[in-house]
């Protein structure tokens, strides 16, 4: 996460929103890691950036002038 706290696009109040309106249940996944959400995706934050700090392609640094 720690690149989603830095970027221009993340917003946490939009992430604690989009968390409490998410009803899918994917019965299939065994990975039960809370899904994150941003603008830029049409589902959620992959889990491999969110989590595992992997390069995305959308990524802005916010603190950058």
């Amino acid at each position: 996460m720690a690149l989603c706290d830095s970027c221009l696009h993340y917003n946490k109040k939009f992430d604690e929103l989009d968390q409490m309106f998410d009803d899918v249940v994917i019965e299939t996944d065994n990975d039960k890691r809370q899904k994150h959400f941003c603008p830029m995706y049409d589902d959620h934050i992959p889990n491999d950036i969110y989590y595992d700090n992997a390069d995305c392609e959308f990524y802005m640094n916010k603190n950058r002038p």
